[in-house]
């Protein structure tokens, strides 16, 4: 049985939707929303979308996004992708079909990976030998005490009271003082050119990951058909630009409560340090439940403590990670890639470099539900 693999066309955005809905999940946000599969699957091709498809004769038989994510190794960019919504139906599995639209994408770009594998998936990523971050650290503390106990208290017989009274000691214990100094503009065009020049010129240089240039963060954030991103640069004493820090209020589905997602933070360490004080004094302000901030950049570790932050991993009970609607099943989090650029053998190596930096933006793992 063999398979075309094809990018899906503007044309054929409403059949993708009824594949999503009667293939990947009954009631998907992406099967609903068109704005929200267009935005997330755009592409430079005209007409085309950047979700592969495999086809047999009329039939879909398959499915992965490749969404567009240019990399950056340490200042130098190269084509990439991240991956979403990979699937083979049932009755292709044993010709491969997966298998085929991965490879079609390893084929296609320098750079495939991904966040959130499930187990199914993980194995196979590990087969290819690609690198495996099997957990990227999640960042934490409890802001307002009275919301994040009616919040956790919501969760259930999962996160037993007890627990609950250790991440609020162990919160206040690491507080610091709430206050917002350093001086910040907002996004606009003027900051997202200076961003440019600093990220291109400096920061850049000390990471791998996603390009964060100012088109992919408008693209990325600013310009979301869905959430409500507020993004914050940070002035040095020179008055030039020195650091972004980009969060979202998540709000709980069917409750009041709200919890403060950090999505990025990228800057020389003063710079990192004030964005982060501000981010305490903000999340403070909206009085929302906790702070969160998935990122895998280790050199960041010292200054996410200095703000009171608790790794969680280190806690006896994770906090809820899914809000439309809460679900305390599952906070864990991973990640997969694969750079052409580097042998096989050197793949994992490559992705526990202390430079790298991923977030839980990356890939769809902060979208609607």
């Amino acid at each position: 049985m063999s398979v075309v693999i094809r990018n899906v066309l503007e044309c054929e955005v409403a059949r993708l939707q009824r594949f999503i809905d009667d293939h990947w999940q009954r009631g998907h946000i992406l099967g609903r929303d068109e704005a929200l599969l267009r935005w997330q699957f755009r592409s430079p091709d005209q007409g085309a979308l950047s979700m592969l498809v495999a086809e047999d004769g009329d039939e879909w038989a398959g499915m992965f996004g490749i969404i567009p994510a240019p990399f950056n190794v340490r200042g130098k960019l190269f084509s990439g992708v991240v991956g979403a919504n990979w699937l083979a139906r049932p009755e292709w599995r044993g010709s491969l079909v997966g298998l085929q639209l991965l490879r079609e994408a390893f084929r296609r770009f320098e750079y495939v990976g991904g966040l959130g594998a499930g187990p199914m998936a993980e194995p196979i990523y590990r087969s290819l030998r690609c690198g495996i971050v099997p957990l990227v650290p999640r960042w934490s503390a409890v802001v307002d005490e009275h919301s994040f106990r009616t919040l956790a208290a919501a969760c259930g017989a999962s996160f037993p009271a007890e627990h609950i009274d250790t991440w609020i000691e162990i919160s206040a214990r690491g507080r610091p003082a709430y206050s917002a100094p350093g001086t910040f503009v907002s996004a606009d065009d003027a900051s997202l050119r200076a961003w440019d020049v600093l990220w291109r010129g400096n920061l850049s240089k000390s990471l791998i990951g996603v390009d964060r240039s100012a088109e992919w963060l408008r693209w990325r954030y600013i310009d979301h058909p869905v959430f409500r991103y507020r993004m914050l640069f940070a002035l040095g004493l020179d008055g030039a630009i020195s650091g972004l820090a980009c969060w979202r209020l998540a709000e709980v589905r069917g409750r009041l409560e709200r919890v403060f997602r950090i999505v990025e933070l990228i800057g020389n360490g003063e710079a990192r340090r004030q964005l982060l004080q501000r981010m305490r004094w903000e999340a403070h302000e909206a009085s929302a439940a906790f702070i969160d901030f998935y990122t895998t950049l280790k050199t960041m570790d010292g200054d996410l403590v200095a703000a009171g932050l608790v790794r969680e991993s280190e806690m006896p009970v994770h906090l809820p990670a899914l809000f439309a609607p809460l679900d305390h099943r599952r906070a864990a989090l991973n990640l997969w890639g694969r750079w052409a650029r580097i042998p096989v053998a050197e793949q994992v190596r490559f992705f526990d470099d202390a430079a790298l930096y991923f977030t839980r933006a990356d890939s769809d793992q902060d979208r609607p539900s």
